[in-house]
Order: C-alpha cells, then structure tokens, then sequence
C-alpha cells in the first residue's frame, strides 16, 4: 500500500496562524509542506507549500506577519486512503504533477497520518536498484557476455537486469528541456530584490532563477551566473532571518556557483546528484557550456517514474512468475508497480546468488555517470 512508500510525518497547523510562524516552523523542521485544520476533531481543510508563500504572499507584496494561513492555502486539497495502492499513489501523482499527497486514517477520515513526498519515493527506487546492481558489480558490462542458456544464471533475471539497465539509460535532460511547455531560464540582476525575483517565478512558473553578475550582460553563457535563487530560498533563508524581501537583494541569500548539468546526463543520474547535494532544482547546459533551461526535482521525478513504469509494464511476465496472488491495484499500469515495490529486494538475492560464480571485474553502481557536472 502507500504506506510502503514511508510518507512523512504531517505538521499540523490552524488556519489562524500567521503566515510568518508557519514559515519559522518549516524552515526549523526542513519540511516544504504543512497541513491545516480549524481543531484536532475536524477534517483537513488546506494544504501550504514553500511555492505558495513564494508566489502568494512574498510575489504579490503582501507582508507575512499580516497574514493568516487561511488566506492564501489551497483548499480542501485531496487526501488518499491508507489502503491505496503504492502504484496508484504514484500514478495519481505523476498524472497530477502533486509533489505532496496527504494520507488519511481509514479507520477515521479526518485524521491524517502522513504525507507523500514523491521526490523522497524515486528516491527509494534509485537506492533499490543501486544495491541490485552493486551487488553485481560490473553486470553492466558482462552481462552482454552472459550465455542465456547457461547455467550459472537464470536467463529471465539476465532480460530482466537488461531491461532496467537500459531504462536508467533514458531520458535525459535535454528530453525534459524538450517537453512541452517547459519554461524558459529566467536571469536576473544579484542587486534585484527577493520580491523582484519571487515576481519572475510566479510569472514564468518556476521556481528557481538564476543571478547574473550585476556588471555582466544578460546573456545565454554561464559564465557571468553566480548564483541560483529558489522559491525554497524565500522561506528557509528570507522568512526564516526575517529579512524584508521588499529591500533584501538576492545576492545575499542565493546559492552561489550552483551546479550545472550537461543536457545529455540521463534523468536518473541527475536524480542522484540533487539528492546527494540536497538541492531542488538544476540548471542545464549545452556543449558550448551555454545555460539552455533548469530542471526541478519534480520534473525529473515524473519522467523518471514513466520511464520505469514503461520498462516493468515490459517485463510483466517475469514478475508475475515471481509471486502467487496478483495485485488488486485499480489501474492498468498498477500491477507490474506492485510488483516491483515486492520484488525488487527478491531481484538482489537472486542476483547476488546468480553472478556468485561468474568471474567479474570491479565496477560503479549502476547511476555512476561519466557525465557528472563539475
């Protein structure tokens, strides 16, 4: 169920809060997320983001110490069961492009027990997979060599290991750049102001801009970007010192030398690298070192969990042979997810047990990229 998924512990608060201890309270727990309800006995009745403090208070001009929660949450937000499946959760995600997704007590709707961080779910299938493919070392490599009729090792585990190898090979992120309707880099001056810039992402429906030295020009190259600013940055650096964003300028609570990424560095590997340096979003460039768009986390997350869906919806068969009940979940797409959350781990013993006797060279994990941004 969902609940394999190890959703977050929810942060609780009343719609009369203000805006501004809200914001104190996520920058304090790291949390990007908060839950709102009128008492402890009612149903959840909001949902607040970092995003909705960034383009409904601080984008707009509206001070956050004169707000209250109430008037700038989202509404009645939806709530899942605790008994959805872990594969219809992720799909209701990607098809609705929620990072958050509360969770709510079967046994008693309103109360709310958890909240899904998709980002946080990729992330758990990267560290399954990764552990597969240490364990076998250089498979990457030699399993092109591998007999499928030998019998040192189950020929549907070698088409099965083929298939997700291959899949974290695709896509990259020049496919993401690609996508419809996918934003343009915004640059800005590092003597603008935190209002300035949250007013850029708001208008251009992103959350992160990119600062340019304030004695360069506006131009494509990188090579006068000093800094990144995200909607993140508004709550846990702006809010949290309370600073004023209407005088603040942004080269004091930017991220200064972000990393870039080249555009063809596979979506997975991309992944890792946010995960590993705790940062949301990725600016891209070209082979002339030319910044050509920016990535966020839950971009890349949604093509990534495509991805993999299309390669076990492939390799159906193979997990269907692996257990005796088959999986109830509601959509098409859902039984091959339910069958792979059970039988990832199973994958690692029969893979380590298979390649035991097979002779091998030592090796990287299987998201190790030649292409790693410097």
């Amino acid at each position: 169920t969902i609940m394999s998924l190890k959703p977050d512990a929810p942060l609780i608060v009343s719609p009369l809060d203000s805006v501004y201890s809200i914001s104190e309270k996520m920058s304090k727990q790291k949390i990007h997320c908060v839950m709102v309800k009128a008492t402890i006995a009612e149903k959840i009745i909001g949902i607040f983001t970092t995003k909705d403090l960034a383009f409904r208070v601080i984008a707009k001009g509206l001070h956050p110490k004169l707000l209250k929660v109430k008037d700038i949450m989202t509404k009645n937000p939806y709530c899942s069961p605790s008994n959805l499946s872990a594969s219809d959760a992720l799909n209701l995600m990607v098809k609705r492009n929620f990072r958050h997704l509360p969770i709510r007590d079967d046994t008693n709707p309103n109360k709310i027990i958890g909240i899904l961080d998709i980002t946080k779910c990729f992330n758990q299938v990267m560290l399954k997979l990764e552990k597969i493919a240490k364990s076998t070392h250089n498979l990457n490599n030699n399993i092109d060599n591998l007999s499928e009729g030998s019998s040192l090792i189950n020929p549907d585990l070698v088409d099965e290991i083929k298939n997700l190898i291959s899949s974290m090979k695709s896509p990259t992120l020049d496919d993401v750049l690609n996508e419809p309707n996918h934003p343009a880099p915004v640059f800005i001056d590092s003597n603008q102001t935190i209002r300035f810039a949250a007013e850029q992402m708001r208008k251009n429906k992103c959350t992160a801009v990119l600062v340019k030295d304030t004695n360069g020009t506006l131009t494509k190259n990188n090579s006068n970007v000093i800094g990144i600013f995200t909607s993140k940055d508004i709550v846990f650096r702006v809010l949290a010192n309370d600073l004023d964003p209407e005088s603040c300028t942004i080269a004091r609570c930017m991220t200064t030398q972000p990393k870039l990424a080249d555009r063809d560095l596979t979506v997975q590997s991309a992944l890792k690298l946010m995960y590993d340096g705790h940062f949301l979003n990725l600016p891209v460039i070209d082979d002339d070192k030319n910044i050509i768009g920016i990535v966020d986390v839950l971009q890349l997350t949604c093509m990534a969990l495509n991805q993999l869906n299309k390669a076990i919806s492939k390799d159906e068969s193979y997990l269907k042979n692996h257990f005796d009940t088959p999986s109830t979940s509601m959509t098409s797409s859902g039984p091959a997810w339910d069958r792979f959350w059970r039988s990832v781990d199973r994958t690692f013993e029969d893979t380590a047990s298979s390649v035991s006797d097979i002779s091998y060279t030592s090796g990287g994990p299987l998201f190790a990229n030649s292409n790693t941004p410097s």
